[in-house]
């Protein structure tokens, strides 16, 4: 047995892509929602903890539904891409970001490629004052305080990391979830839906300056394209607003690898000009 063969999609011919995948957003959907729903019976019994973790691994379930989205939207001829584009699914930054650009509304997808630069960042800098202290990666980091007990350092300081009781219970929402659930409701993560997504985003050219509005256009034409072709059944409203608001642009040529490069210095600067202002 061999876990973790997404790449192996690629291998595939069209016809069993298209199930496959399919088949997996099935099972990952009921997944999450199974998770979103404990997660919900814990916050109502006033469980923190295990309500948290369960959100956020709720959250990474419905990532893999996106990433394997933009892994159908990749042109056929981008075969390195598509590739590339499968290995995100086990990849705890990329299914942070996948989850958390959901709630971005970004006006060109320049703008997007600048926030998902900057959630690759290696440090990040946060405090009383936003600026006070270097902390690692803000999603990693995110992940691992709320699952993991773990011992740290910051700025020469020492001290255990753990999952923290807070008097506020956090209601169980999943922005991710809730889009791909609308599009599983409308039809289109059916076969044939991903059949028509992958030949409706073939041959659109997405570059910096393509704008918000014509994304949303282009959703939308999709969707009277759907319902044309009798893969959309029933268009409600919700479900197309959740898509023309949480939807995010393609992704498949973007790199969620965490940054290489140590920015502590350029943090540094930041925190010096802030104090002598």
């Amino acid at each position: 047995m061999r876990t973790k063969a997404i790449k192996d999609l690629v291998q595939l011919d069209e016809t069993n892509f298209f199930e496959t995948i399919a088949d997996g957003i099935k099972h990952i959907l009921k997944n999450a929602s199974a998770m979103l729903e404990d997660a919900e019976i814990l916050y109502k019994q006033n469980h923190q903890r295990g309500n948290s973790v369960l959100q956020a691994l709720a959250n990474e379930e419905a990532a893999k539904v996106l990433i394997l989205i933009d892994a159908v939207r990749c042109p056929k001829k981008l075969k390195e891409n598509l590739s590339k584009q499968l290995s995100w699914f086990n990849h705890h930054l990329a299914k942070g970001i996948y989850s958390e650009a959901c709630y971005w509304k970004m006006e060109s997808y320049g703008e997007l490629l600048e926030a998902v630069e900057s959630e690759r960042e290696k440090y990040y800098l946060d405090g009383p004052n936003d600026i006070d202290w270097i902390f690692f990666n803000r999603i990693l980091g995110e992940r691992e305080e709320t699952i993991y007990v773990d011992y740290v350092e910051i700025e020469g300081n020492y001290f255990w990391q753990f999952p923290k009781d807070s008097q506020f219970l956090n209601k169980p929402v999943s922005c991710a979830l809730d889009l791909c659930m609308s599009m599983k409701e409308l039809g289109i993560l059916t076969p044939i839906g991903l059949k028509e997504m992958s030949n409706y985003w073939e041959g659109i050219q997405i570059t910096e300056d393509f704008h918000y509005m014509k994304l949303r256009e282009l959703y939308l034409d999709m969707i009277y394209l759907f319902v044309e072709k009798g893969i959309i059944q029933n268009s409600e409203g919700r479900h197309v607003s959740c898509i023309l608001e949480s939807w995010q642009f393609p992704m498949y040529l973007l790199d969620f690898t965490l940054s290489k490069e140590d920015n502590t210095q350029k943090l540094r600067e930041i925190q010096d000009n802030w104090y002598q202002e």
